[in-house]
């Protein structure tokens, strides 16, 4: 559950693009503001600059973008190409424009599409480029890209899924108050085969120690009581779909890998397999000099059209109330090693407050998870009451990645 504290891994920017960019596309933007003052258009919504200029609707609802946004980075997707520029300084020209303010217009432009040449070779390339350097401001583009490749997995692994879960729930141990206990429940919802022949991972057991180490013996045991002298996947039947599939336990170098056992194709095989396990005094609630983060991931292998991660935490514990979130990619590695050189993926999602007990974590994407939530507590004997809960919500995560939670670990 814990690890020690490291640096966050960050990508390389260059600070050449970043400098050329910012000052080329802000040139752009004050030749277009002059133009459009000398024509007497400045300021003019979308639709009335079309018909002052006779222009396409979509050519100024673009530029009113450029002239409206102070940050290069959040319009660089709307700069027209060559041919509308052309347009335009035609279109200005024609309205009263002199030839000083358009000459600059559009040498701005050449040099804007020169840069782009230089630096990213093309605009696809430069929207991923900007999207990943502010995230935030790019939700939109971030999402399309994750879309398309959720499609290309999907095809060429021959699976998907509906969602995907992973829920923590933290509490200190009855019996020595520095430690904590944790359940987990996890699980695929609407998993499908688009090939006859597939056999899919559907999970890995892992338990790392605050020294990067894997221990097997903190992998804890099923929820369901019936199950804990079974070598089997902790399944959660009545969340599950009846029969139970078939899965195959297989041990790993650092834990155990169940594999989902093909099945029909399509939406006549598709499952829910939902799983519990209960991990006893897994760390330390408080922090020390070895001990200073708590982490709660999900390994995110598998292409789905939603991730959903929760993470509930009793309140005594006196933890932050919303932790860090970080997207780490798994591109380089798989998910038998700690994550101490892993690359950030750029991610416009947020961690949302559940506020206390329940009543917050409905979810759209799982309609039994109130009811999966009340009997995982009951299990257990603990009132959700007594704790606060975060979650995070992604739609089509990319893979191969982790989804973290990080909490700091109170003094």
């Amino acid at each position: 559950m814990t690890s020690p504290a490291q640096p966050s891994a960050q990508g390389h920017v260059s600070g050449g693009f970043r400098h050329e960019f910012g000052g080329v596309a802000r040139e752009l933007r004050s030749a277009l503001s002059e133009c459009l003052a000398a024509a007497g258009a400045l300021g003019l919504p979308p639709q009335e600059l079309a018909r002052r200029l006779g222009l396409d609707k979509m050519l100024t609802w673009k530029v009113s973008k450029l002239v409206a946004r102070e940050d290069p980075f959040t319009w660089a997707q709307h700069v027209p190409g060559s041919a509308a520029w052309r347009k335009l300084g035609e279109a200005l020209r024609r309205h009263g424009a002199p030839p000083p303010p358009c000459e600059r217009l559009a040498q701005a432009a050449a040099a804007f599409d020169a840069m782009v040449c230089r630096h990213v070779g093309d605009r696809a390339t430069l929207h991923a480029v900007v999207s990943g350097l502010t995230p935030r401001a790019h939700a939109g583009l971030l999402l399309e890209s994750r879309r398309q490749a959720f499609k290309g997995n999907s095809s060429s692994l021959g699976v998907q899924a509906e969602t995907q879960l992973a829920t923590y729930i933290v509490s200190r141990n009855a019996e020595h108050g520095g430690l904590a206990d944790m359940l987990q429940v996890g699980g695929m919802v609407g998993f499908r085969t688009l090939r006859g022949d597939v056999r899919w991972p559907l999970f890995q057991r892992t338990q790392w120690t605050g020294s990067g180490q894997a221990s097997r013996e903190a992998m804890g045991q099923p929820l369901d009581p019936e199950l804990l002298d079974r070598d089997c996947f902790p399944w959660l039947a009545e969340f599950s779909s009846a029969p139970l599939p078939s899965v195959e336990v297989t041990p790993s170098e650092h834990g155990l890998r169940y594999v989902l056992s093909p099945s029909s194709i399509g939406l006549t095989g598709a499952v829910d397999c939902i799983y519990g396990l209960r991990v006893a005094q897994v760390g330390p609630v408080r922090r020390s000099d070895s001990e200073r983060t708590s982490e709660f991931g999900v390994n995110l292998l598998t292409p789905v059209a939603r991730m959903q991660l929760d993470l509930f935490v009793e309140r005594d514990l006196e933890w932050e109330r919303l932790p860090e979130y970080v997207l780490v990619s798994r591109i380089h590695g798989g998910v038998d090693g700690p994550m101490d050189a892993a690359v950030t993926i750029p991610s416009a999602e947020t961690v949302v407050d559940l506020g206390s007990g329940l009543a917050g974590s409905a979810s759209a994407h799982l309609p039994r998870y109130g009811a999966l939530m009340a009997s995982v507590f009951g299990r257990a004997g603990l009132e959700p009451e007594r704790f606060s809960g975060c979650r995070l919500s992604m739609e089509v995560p990319p893979i191969p990645a982790t989804a973290l939670l990080r909490h700091r670990l109170a003094e």
